[in-house]
Order: structure tokens, then sequence, then C-alpha cells
């Protein structure tokens, strides 16, 4: 039986940060992100559904940002109240292909298609873990009630400095530790931290984030041998070098190295993965089989547009043999109910993203069955339990704490109550941020 959409509503909501978070593109003292508010009738049972949209403030990650996000449901918005009725998540890719509407606004659309699988697995009264299982036919062997949990560290002045910040995620039991790294701040921090891990079960990462030029030499030797100091190296080089990582590969394999090259930023879509595969098999003239343990691909659900590309992507991936990292950008409650239901599909995924809600935020921004959602805090064994509630299950937002500050933007008042936060979030930075935003479009 279908789904009727009523409504639809978009809007932003900006937390500060309780630390600042630098990487090599930005320091960020709050987050910005676009949430989607559905309001469906299944029958005579009306479903409220959820979905978040990590686009920054800025252009900064990529194309994308606040403003583009907000343009690109002025136009969709009304196709999809006009569709009405609508039997799965996929029928919304069908109302956007329909229109032959350009598919690059992949954090737009991401944030839709997390709305319409909230509201699929809540007629189903299922959550959005079991959902994913059941409706993708994904092989259930290896799901799991609690993922481990991996922090991201930003950049910090000195290597003392970092790996000082490193100390209290390990003794909280965190099993992946990915530092945020450049060709200014590389080596001599990853060493710093390296000392200060005794277990060898914490995988040590590093994200560049595209900050290394593949046509400098003294950036490849760095690259090389940062491949030698940890377990994971994510996106050195440009987003669109597909070759470069691949000759990167093919370096590794060659030295018989086990590190993985794991790709970001490149991978939009489930034919990016299958072309980077491709050019490895080229260089390197042998299959996928070879070489499988030597890459990994980094799915943040944003930015491959949403579950549906998302859970592609891993079955091909269980397929062949490819590691996955379930991504994060800092999600408040409804993204990363997402992610850690996403994450959930598969144990043998490499731990992801997804911190634990309190690393940065004051609490949790909705109400479930009349009371307010803890967040999906980390336990003491370093890991996150995953949502049993129906959808994403975490509960309704809790609007009475929002304050307007904008046509469609609002901050947290609990996260402002706390007072808890980035060394440069004040008065002075909030006032300017009213006034930037009063000269947004929305």
């Amino acid at each position: 039986m279908s789904m009727e959409l009523v409504s639809l509503k978009d809007f932003r909501i900006i937390r500060p940060l309780k630390y600042q978070f630098t990487t090599s593109f930005s320091t960020r003292e709050y987050i910005s992100h676009i949430i989607i508010e559905a309001t469906w009738l299944d029958g005579n049972r009306k479903i409220v559904s959820y979905g978040e949209s990590t686009t920054h403030s800025e252009p900064f990650y990529n194309g994308e940002f606040d403003q583009t996000a907000f343009c690109y449901y002025n136009r969709v918005f009304p196709y999809l109240l006009n569709q009405r009725f609508f039997d799965s998540p996929e029928d919304l890719h069908k109302v956007i292909d329909a229109r032959k509407f350009n598919k690059q606004h992949r954090f737009a659309i991401a944030a839709l298609d997390i709305c319409f699988h909230d509201a699929f697995s809540k007629k189903e009264n299922i959550s959005l873990s079991t959902f994913l299982l059941n409706h993708y036919n994904y092989p259930s062997i290896n799901s799991i009630s609690k993922v481990p949990v991996g922090i991201s560290r930003g950049m910090k002045s000195t290597p003392e400095e970092l790996a000082e910040s490193i100390k209290e995620f390990l003794l909280a039991g965190n099993k992946k530790i990915k530092l945020k790294i450049s060709p200014e701040k590389d080596l001599a921090y990853i060493d710093a931290v390296r000392n200060v891990i005794t277990s060898k079960d914490i995988v040590l990462s590093a994200d560049a984030n595209a900050s290394y030029d593949e046509m400098n030499s003294d950036h490849i030797s760095r690259v090389f041998n940062i491949s030698h100091k940890v377990d994971l190296l994510e996106q050195p080089f440009s987003y669109d070098d597909i070759w470069g990582h691949a000759m990167l590969v093919s370096l590794l394999v060659k030295d018989k190295l086990s590190t993985k090259i794991c790709l970001d930023e490149s991978i939009r879509h489930l034919k990016d993965l299958q072309n980077f595969i491709s050019q490895i098999s080229t260089l390197i003239g042998a299959p996928l089989a070879v070489f499988s343990e030597n890459i990994a691909v980094n799915i943040k659900i944003s930015r491959v547009g949403g579950l549906t590309e998302a859970m592609k992507i891993a079955k091909y991936c269980l397929d062949n043999n490819i590691q996955i990292m379930p991504g994060g950008m800092h999600e408040f409650d409804f993204g990363q109910s997402a992610i850690v239901s996403f994450n959930a599909i598969n144990s043998d995924f490499y731990p992801g993203d997804s911190e634990g809600s309190e690393t940065y935020y004051a609490g949790a921004l909705t109400f479930d069955r009349g009371a307010r959602f803890e967040g999906l805090k980390t336990n003491r064994d370093g890991s996150l339990n995953v949502p049993i509630g129906i959808g994403l299950g975490v509960g309704e937002l809790a609007w009475g704490e929002l304050q307007q500050i904008g046509s469609k933007s609002y901050i947290s008042t609990v996260d402002i109550s706390s007072g808890n936060w980035a060394p440069k979030w004040n008065s002075i930075l909030l006032d300017t941020l009213k006034s930037d935003i009063g000269k947004q479009m929305f």
C-alpha cells in the first residue's frame, strides 16, 4: 500500500562544537546542517520522518553548501508533493530522474533519501538497520547491535598536543583513531600519535582531504612514507585524480605493503569505484582479487546521495572483498542514526567515523515517546548501540528548544545554554553569524 506525502519542510540547525575542528581546508567552531521534516499518511496513520544533509555553511568540501541545497529543494519539493503517493524509497529517485534533474546535488538528495527511508521503515514498524537488510536483500549473517566507534581528530598546533588529545579517546575504548593531516602537519604528528597507541587492535588512519599535489615530488615522497606508518590512508590526492590514487595502490602492491588506500571525495557513486578498480587493474595487469586488500572506500551517506546508492556500493564491496569505512561529518541525531544503522549491516566494516554524540555536542535535539532522547553515546567498550526504535529510532525534533535566527535558520538553545563550546564560539561570533544569515537568500 502506498503512502501519501502530505508536507515537506527544509531548514537548517546550527550547533556550536565543544572543540574546534581543523582540517586542511578549514577550522570550524560550529556546524550547520540542513534537516528535512516530512509528514505522511499511511491510511489513517500519521508518520513524521526526517533526513539530514551535511552540507557546510560555505563551499569548502565540495560545490554544495547550505544555499545550493535550499535552492534545490525549492525546485524539487513541488514535484514530490505533486506525485503524492510513494511505494518505496526508490520512488524518490524516479521523480528526480523523470524531471531529468542533475544528480550532482548529492548532499541535498541524501537528506531526502534518508527521510524516505525513515518513513518507509516506520511504515513497517521496524528499525532502519533492519529495513536496509530486508529491503536490499543484504545478507544479515554479520549484522550487529553495536558498532565500534572511531574518532576523527582535527589538526593541532604541535605533535605533542595532538598526541595528548588522543589519550582520552584511547581510554574510552575507541577502536580507530583518524588523524587529519596536510603536507605541513603529517609525519611527525603521525609518529607522536603512534607512540601513545599501545594496543595492536587500534586502527590508525590518516585523512589528507586531497591536500597533497601529485605533481609535487616532495608530496609524493611524503605520501609514500605515510603509507608505511598508518593502517589506512584516506584521499591524499585531489577528488578528480583517480589515476594518481590508482598509481599509489600499484606501488603499495609492488612493495607488498598491507596499507589500504581509501577513497573518500573521489567516490560519488558506484561507477567511480569501478573506474578506480579498472585503472589499478590496468596498471598492475592483475584482477581485483590481487589488490582488493589494498583498497577501501569511505561511504559518506551524504556524499553518495543517500542510503540507496550507499547500499549499492556496499553490496558490490561485499561481493568483491573490498573494505568499507562508514564515514561521518559531525552529524546531528538524524544523520548519526543513519550512519550507525548503515554500519550495523556488517560487522566486517572498518570502524567508521560514527563518534558518540557527546563528543562534539551538548545533548540530543529530539524527544522519543515524550522523553528526551539520550543521544547515541559511546559505551564503555568503545561502541555505539544501534537504534532499535522504528525508523531512525531517535524520535521527533524538539522544536521548543530551537531559537529562530533567520527565515530557515535555527540555533540550538541546548548548546547555547550549556556554555561548553569551542574557544572561539562566543556572543560576538553568534552576532556575526546572525548578520551573515540575514544577508542570505535563505
